[in-house]
């Protein structure tokens, strides 16, 4: 059975809420640099802001309000190169940590609504299995994963295959 989740307003602010409250903003785990710096965890931030109101303008369907908030994000990252050099990798390893957070997230909050049972003529019949139609994959560009993931975000929905057994 096909099943099409709509991903709603909220369900993407509860994801970018969580993303931002459990991510550290001192770098990916395991990251053997050094510790950024209190201006680098600021532009990350401000950076992250932009992101999220981008993120946002996608899930309202306004494309290229989404886009001019992802142009500003990369932007903001060759800006930082200019002054922070290579901290630069470590922010934006930083952002793609918390884009994968989000996403991971968003699927965890879809995959919530799927019915453990349904009723046909009067009989239950449980849940077996769930799969996603739709794959998104982040690739090192900051700017093409972001590109994708406005799509998936612009799109509003997440597709699964469903199984149930009697």
């Amino acid at each position: 059975m096909q099943e099409t989740i709509l991903i709603s307003e909220t369900m993407h602010r509860l994801a970018l809420d969580k993303a931002r409250n459990e991510t550290s903003p001192r770098g990916p785990p395991g990251a053997m640099a050094a510790p950024i710096s209190s201006f680098e965890q600021l532009r990350f931030e401000e950076l992250w802001d932009l992101l999220e109101g981008g993120l946002m303008a996608a899930a309202r369907g306004a494309k290229d309000m989404a886009k001019a908030g992802f142009d500003d994000v990369v932007a903001g990252l060759s800006a930082l190169a200019a002054v922070a050099g290579a901290k630069v990798e470590q922010v934006r390893l930083m952002i793609l940590e918390r884009l994968n957070r989000y996403l991971a997230d968003l699927v965890d909050a879809c995959l919530a609504l799927v019915r453990p049972s349904i009723l046909v003529a009067g009989k239950t019949i449980n849940l077996k299995s769930v799969a996603m139609a739709q794959t998104l994959q982040l690739s090192g560009s900051l700017e093409a994963s972001l590109t994708k993931i406005a799509e998936f975000v612009a799109e509003g929905q997440l597709s699964l295959t469903v199984q149930y057994e009697a």
